[in-house]
């Protein structure tokens, strides 16, 4: 499932190491409300894979509120065609589901 990240140069995606750092500081931090917020700040700069967005909401424990961090990341992905390996990132099927209908709809509208 990789991509050539060559094809999506042009488009400011976040370079593996910041995307490493940012998954460290995730990890590090405490609760879902400062998670959302660097998900946030990351979002206005960068631009993601969908395999790099789902790797940011694997290490991210949310509850309650991955599939908004999945809707916000997706808001970014240059890939967007690619959005099911989002899925991968979520355990619950309910969730899996919201995201589906979220994500889905944005992409029969474009």
């Amino acid at each position: 499932r990789g991509q050539n990240m060559s094809e999506f140069e042009c488009q400011d995606i976040i370079p593996d190491s910041e995307l490493s750092e940012t998954i460290s500081r995730l990890q590090n931090l405490g609760n879902d409300k400062d998670r959302m917020r660097t998900m946030k700040q990351l979002v206005r700069s960068s631009s993601f894979t969908c395999a790099q967005a789902c790797k940011l909401l694997s290490v991210c424990q949310f509850s309650g509120s991955g599939v908004e961090a999945a809707v916000l990341l997706f808001s970014k992905c240059v890939d967007k065609e690619s959005w099911e390996i989002m899925l991968d990132a979520f355990r619950f099927q309910e969730e899996k589901d919201e995201l589906t209908l979220r994500v889905g709809g944005v992409l029969e509208i474009e």
